[in-house]
């Protein structure tokens, strides 16, 4: 998760987007309006890894969209709902790579108006980032 943490907080510094930095802990007590939300944590199929075990995609989708109508999950196996606004991964995902096609969408989001041009670059820079420490 540090990884990925310190990818989405570089690539926002860039862009000057300003944001909240909280886990699966602080959740509760995040603001009902976000305008993004992103979650960055470990899983399996079944759902979101936490500190007490496992909590069901469904059970944390439901307080995730309580809090934002866009919400991108950055864990391995994580649905996408599109009721919900909710992006996920589906399969396993690199954190460096996850990391930088979640602030791409952010942006994206953002500026809408982001060419293909852009996306193809940004999956070459995950490309290239692919392996490294």
């Amino acid at each position: 998760m540090e990884v990925a943490l310190e990818t989405l907080e570089y690539e926002f510094s860039k862009v000057g987007l300003s944001y909240t930095i909280a886990n699966f802990k602080n959740l509760a007590r995040l603001s009902d309006s976000l305008d993004f939300l992103i979650l960055i944590g470990h899983s399996q199929s079944e759902g979101m890894l936490i500190e007490n075990g496992i909590m069901s995609w469904s059970n944390l989708y439901s307080q995730v969209s309580e809090k934002s109508r866009n919400a991108i999950v950055l864990a391995c196996h994580s649905p996408t709902n599109s009721e919900l606004g909710i992006l996920g991964f589906s399969g396993q995902i690199d954190a460096r790579a996850g990391a930088l096609l979640t602030a791409w969408q952010v942006q994206h989001m953002i500026e809408p108006e982001i060419t293909s041009t852009v996306l193809l670059t940004e999956f070459s820079r995950v490309g290239n980032s692919y392996g490294k420490p």
